[in-house]
């Protein structure tokens, strides 16, 4: 199973926010795991990118400018816009590969039975990423 890592978080909330019990929930919870490690392990290597692309002051500390809905944000030097919005795609592109293997079959199946069979409505960006979730499930190995 393959998803680009910007296509985890929206995976991980729509399974995260449906109500299920039992078997469903365990399974949910299992791929959810999953997920998790890799979004963490994403933010941590975002950070990474940030500390090395940031404006700092004479402090040392980065330079935080608010936006127009008052949100601090970090500051980019202007000559690292390029190669941080560069570094950022890639990282964000990059493929998270969980393999089909024997010990994850029932968990792959179920989150796809979950997945495929959803009675949730999803509009604009969430239906788009639904469509590519459901693709992915319904490609799995197993029901080859």
């Amino acid at each position: 199973m393959k998803l680009a890592n910007y296509e985890l978080p929206t995976l991980h909330k729509i399974l995260y926010e449906l109500e299920l019990t039992s078997k469903q929930s365990r399974m949910r919870t299992r791929f959810c795991k999953l997920l998790e490690d890799r979004i963490i392990e994403m933010e941590e290597e975002k950070n990474k990118l940030i500390h090395q692309y940031a404006e700092y002051d004479e402090n040392g500390q980065i330079v935080m400018k608010k936006n127009e809905e008052g949100k601090n944000l970090f500051t980019i030097k202007d000559v690292n816009v390029a190669a941080f919005n560069r570094e950022m795609d890639i990282l964000m592109r990059e493929d998270f590969i969980l393999d089909e293997t024997e010990e994850r079959k029932e968990m792959l199946l179920t989150v796809s039975n979950i997945i495929l069979n959803i009675e949730t409505p999803f509009s604009k960006e969430d239906a788009l990423y639904y469509d590519r979730y459901c693709e992915v499930l319904e490609n799995l190995s197993y029901a080859k």
